[in-house]
């Protein structure tokens, strides 16, 4: 039997909602900027594509007023069949009263390319399942070993994942993100 944790989190001055989250599976990591503000699991209630969905959630009542807080989820996958392919990373995300952020990112080295919902310019902090998707290409010489795909939430509320694809793509397909300055071997100070 798996362990299930009992998370309350508050959804309004007025209302509780009480969600049973499962951990994570062991391919997935938990980072949080700040310890203790939010959990991450697996959702088995609120998904996109059966049996479940990956979720981060803020916890409200261990946050101080005014604190910026964050955390998200990533794994880690090695570079060496990806060196001079063009890739597609893509999730569907749902969130629910997020306060600022909630969002898809891959990192390695200078490859950065983000994409994700805010509250402010999407709608608002509340939205069905939204389909995030971004076409880069990592260079033949890419230095670094390993590439980071990650989600993250900023501030409060919940984001659930789902349906996440991680794949090679033709060379036809558009880049969504491009590095545009490769790094540097010395540090141009002037």
């Amino acid at each position: 039997m798996k362990t299930r944790y009992i998370l309350t989190v508050a959804l309004s001055v007025s209302s509780l909602n009480c969600l049973a989250i499962e951990p994570l599976p062991d391919y997935w990591r938990q980072w949080t900027k700040e310890k203790g503000t939010h959990i991450a699991g697996l959702d088995k209630d609120t998904y996109r594509s059966k049996p479940d969905s990956l979720t981060v959630i803020n916890d409200k009542n261990s946050v101080k007023k005014g604190e910026i807080n964050r955390s998200g989820i990533c794994q880690e996958v090695k570079t060496t069949k990806y060196l001079g392919k063009r890739v597609r990373y893509s999730a569907f995300i749902k969130t629910r009263d997020i306060e600022h952020w909630a969002y898809i990112y891959a990192i390695s080295g200078n490859i950065y390319p983000f994409k994700g919902v805010n509250a402010y310019n999407d709608g608002g902090g509340t939205q069905d399942w939204t389909f995030l998707d971004m076409v880069f290409d990592i260079p033949q010489k890419h230095k670094e070993n390993t590439i980071s795909l990650c989600f993250s939430l900023w501030q409060g509320g919940q984001m659930w994942i789902d349906d996440i694809k991680w794949e090679i793509v033709d060379d036809d397909t558009p880049v969504t993100y491009e590095v545009t300055r490769p790094p540097l071997d010395e540090p141009i100070l002037k």
